[in-house]
């Protein structure tokens, strides 16, 4: 269980401190948009990339199979 904890954390404080950055621009006047345009340029885009979605769940099906099928 230490896995997935220390998982969440490290996410909860991506996400504070990309908050932090976007308050510190705004701060010296950037507008929001632009604030977040800065600190994740790759959100602004959107663009998902289907090959890792798709070999994510192609992993997970695998892995679900192996699991949840009786092996010798």
């Amino acid at each position: 269980m230490a896995i997935p904890v220390i998982s969440v954390k490290g996410v909860v404080l991506g996400w504070a401190l990309t908050r932090r950055r976007i308050a510190a621009l705004r701060a010296r006047g950037v507008p929001a948009d632009e604030a977040e345009r800065r600190v994740n340029p790759a959100a602004a885009a959107g663009k998902a990339d289907w090959r890792i979605l798709a070999g994510g769940l192609g992993f997970a099906a695998f892995t679900a199979t192996a699991v949840l099928s009786d092996p010798p």
